[in-house]
């Protein structure tokens, strides 16, 4: 069941999207440049970045005015010396709009939902292979150039900290994330 559970939380997200009347919800898709930041606690955690440039891609619906359900995925490497970090995930969360011009072109965004995210730490010494579902939390802002084409910013935190395997574990993730929605 564990190595199902992310293809569970999509299919469940996917369906919940599908099952929108058309009429009502607008679909948009993006993807972003981040950079992604976790350390690793324990056994030989110095020799390992604990950056790491991201691609994130996603797509989604607004529902309204004020709310979008969107899901996505990110992957990132990192390599330092003999020492790698991967860090992949998918995500559904529900979005929050808040306009802050009568034009509607600038508007802050916060957003919260679930992440499954699976960290891979190798070393010539040992591995570390963890996944897990976990808290995630989004807060940012949009400028739309037209009305389907928009710019975001946003700043991204995911609790990694019940990635653990005595005694490594990863602490809390962040991202810094910078990149292009378009809306259909």
């Amino acid at each position: 069941m564990k190595r199902n559970s992310p293809l569970i939380y999509i299919a469940l997200f996917l369906a919940t999207i599908f099952c929108i009347p058309k009429s009502s919800a607008i679909p948009y898709v993006g993807f972003d440049a981040q950079t992604r930041a976790v350390s690793l606690r324990g056994l030989n955690a110095h020799v390992f970045s604990k950056r790491a440039a991201a691609l994130h891609v996603y797509t989604g619906h607004v529902l309204n005015e004020d709310f979008s359900i969107e899901t996505g995925f990110h992957s990132a490497k990192s390599s330092k010396g003999g020492a790698s970090l991967k860090m992949k995930g998918i995500h559904g969360m529900l979005i929050y709009n808040l306009p802050l011009n009568v034009e509607k072109t600038v508007s802050l965004l916060g957003g919260a939902g679930l992440a499954h995210i699976r960290n891979h730490a190798r070393h010539p010494a040992y591995r570390l292979d963890l996944s897990r579902c976990v808290p995630k939390v989004l807060a940012g802002a949009e400028y739309h150039f037209v009305p389907e084409l928009a710019i975001r910013f946003a700043f991204v935190w995911e609790s990694s900290k019940s990635l653990s395997k005595k005694p490594e574990r990863f602490n809390n993730t962040y991202a810094l994330s910078t990149g292009l929605r378009y809306q259909f």
